[in-house]
Formats: C-alpha cells, sequence, structure tokens
C-alpha cells in the first residue's frame, strides 16, 4: 500500500534517498542539507542512506557532523572501497522505503529537481 503525502506541492510515496559518496568530503554537507530541504518539503515519509565508499578524505568526519544534524533520518552505511557499483548495490540493500531515487555525493545532480520527477511521474491513484 503506497501511503501519500500532499504538501501543497507534488505528491510521493514514502522515500529514500541514496548517496553513494567517495571523497566527497568538499561537497557533501551542501548537498545531504538540500536533500533533507527538498524531502521535507515534498515527502511525509523519507530517509537519506550515504554509502561512504572507503573515502580517505574527511568524508566520514563530515558525516558523523550530518548524523547528530539529522538523525534518525539519515543513515551512513560504511566499508572498505567496492567501487560505485558495491556503493549502489549497498545502498540499495540498506534501502527500507518504497520508492529510492539516488545521486552521485558530489552534487553532480541537483536534488531540486525532484518536484520535476514527482510532476513526470504523476498524480497519486484515486482511493
Amino acid at each position: 500500500m503506497r501511503k501519500w503525502c500532499n504538501l501543497g506541492g507534488p505528491q510521493i510515496p514514502i522515500a529514500e534517498r541514496l548517496l553513494p559518496a567517495y571523497n566527497d568530503a568538499p561537497s557533501l554537507a551542501a548537498l545531504v542539507r538540500k536533500t533533507f530541504a527538498t524531502l521535507e518539503r515534498y515527502v511525509a515519509d523519507y530517509e537519506v542512506i550515504v554509502v561512504n565508499d572507503g573515502s580517505r578524505d574527511a568524508t566520514g568526519e563530515v558525516l558523523e557532523q550530518l548524523c547528530r544534524e539529522f538523525s534518525p533520518w539519515l543513515r551512513v552505511v560504511t566499508h572498505a572501497q567496492t567501487g560505485y557499483g558495491g556503493a549502489l548495490r549497498s545502498g540499495f540493500a540498506a534501502a527500507q522505503k518504497e520508492f529510492v531515487f539516488y545521486t552521485d555525493g558530489d552534487g553532480q545532480y541537483d536534488v531540486g529537481e525532484l518536484p520535476r520527477l514527482l510532476e513526470l511521474w504523476g498524480p497519486p491513484p484515486a482511493s
């Protein structure tokens, strides 16, 4: 059963945002904050998963701070470097929500475009 929310904008069922990250400390905090701001506006039940794929920079420390800020809605999966595909697989395996979308931890894609995706997805089914 899908749960829908209507916050005056596009509607979406419960959702999961997946961010594979490798040495993305410089961009990660801003990306996660923008992700939460967007999800709070459009989604009633959500979680953000960041997969730290064996980063050697300050990604782990940035994620610790973000966990203090966004717990319990932020989950971090940390493992030795497995590559992009491995990070995606472990992130999808950790996902618990019905609708999962992902973007890279370097902010290559703009989470602010989520409303456009929702418009293309269409309205919720009639109850």
